[in-house]
């Protein structure tokens, strides 16, 4: 990241967006979980961002960013003090990277987890396990790095990291009570408006995760924003289509978590693809929401706002 104070401040409008992807994921798990739960969403929500936050300034910029011990993870305790205004902006971006991916598995074990297990959850994410991967990809020092893997905003570092973290949760919560009692009986959501105003605040962050991640204001801000919204419309469009064709009616849930899968999708390659290469992979993330939503309910595994399959 240079020292111009364009690109400075377009990093710094950047955070700020992804930080509004938080009231995003606390409306779209509040709406699609049941009404007596949406208190409880809110306050993990609330509490996952001020721990990620500050778990991350004081130890995971150190470990992603600090000088590399054979590739695996970096440590400076000093970072703050010895770097540059543009270097303290990529650190507070980061920091609502690592809020993104913690937040991620609230939504997948969502009705069914003690407030403090999940707090402790939030506290191992934020330490042990973003900051380590990050700096395997980010830090030019670290292990993938050096064997050339490219992420360009996220994809694997972010919401794979999250989408895996929270399969693992799933599978050691084990299902809500009577999910599966009759069938694959899916719960009642309680406001799915809710989700969708979620799912917008969501989109509109994910102009600053991606378009933030060029580092700079330029002509690849304005293809990787393109793209993100081309890729976004199309996993939407895919799941009004396919929800149609295979439940006579639109459903919203399909459109929604499209959008999500859709930008998922996009993340790691934003800054490489055409406009039209984005539009396929719009569509190629919705299929691999749908499969892995067959996938989960097949083996009866509980998601309880298809997270998981959505970050994959």
């Amino acid at each position: 990241m240079g020292d111009s104070p364009t690109d400075i401040l377009w990093v710094l409008v950047s955070a700020i967006l992804v930080a509004l992807m938080q009231p995003g994921f606390t409306a779209l798990e509040a709406g699609g979980t049941r009404t007596k739960n949406s208190i409880s969403t809110a306050i993990k929500n609330m509490s996952d961002f001020l721990i990620s936050f500050i778990v991350f300034v004081l130890f995971g910029a150190s470990i992603m960013f600090g000088s590399s011990y054979l590739g695996l993870a970096g440590w400076q305790p000093n970072i703050f003090n010895s770097n540059t205004l543009s270097e303290v902006v990529l650190i507070l971006f980061q920091a609502m990277f690592a809020s993104t991916a913690v937040t991620i598995i609230s939504g997948s074990i969502a009705e069914r987890t003690k407030f403090s297990t999940y707090l402790i959850i939030a506290v191992i994410v934020s330490i042990f396990i973003y900051p380590v991967q990050a700096h395997w990809v980010w830090n030019t020092e670290g292990w993938l790095a050096q064997m050339g893997f490219i992420d360009f905003a996220g994809s694997t570092v972010v919401h794979s990291v999250g989408g895996w973290a929270a399969l693992a949760a799933i599978l050691i919560i084990g299902p809500r009570i009577g999910r599966f009692d009759e069938g694959n009986r899916a719960f009642e959501h309680s406001n799915l408006a809710y989700s969708a105003l979620g799912v917008f605040l969501i989109w509109i962050g994910w102009i600053g995760f991606n378009g933030g991640s060029v580092l700079a204001l330029n002509k690849t801000t304005a293809l990787v924003v393109l793209n993100t919204l081309i890729a976004g419309s199309m996993g939407g469009l895919t799941g009004l289509i396919v929800s149609r064709i295979l439940n006579g009616y639109y459903q919203i849930t399909a459109i929604l978590n499209g959008v999500l899968a859709g930008l998922v999708a996009i993340t790691a390659s934003a800054n490489l693809t055409t406009p039209l290469s984005a539009l396929v992979i719009g569509v190629i993330g919705y299929f691999a929401y749908h499969l892995g939503v067959i996938l989960l309910e097949r083996n009866k595994i509980d998601d309880a706002i298809k997270a998981m399959p959505a970050n994959k």
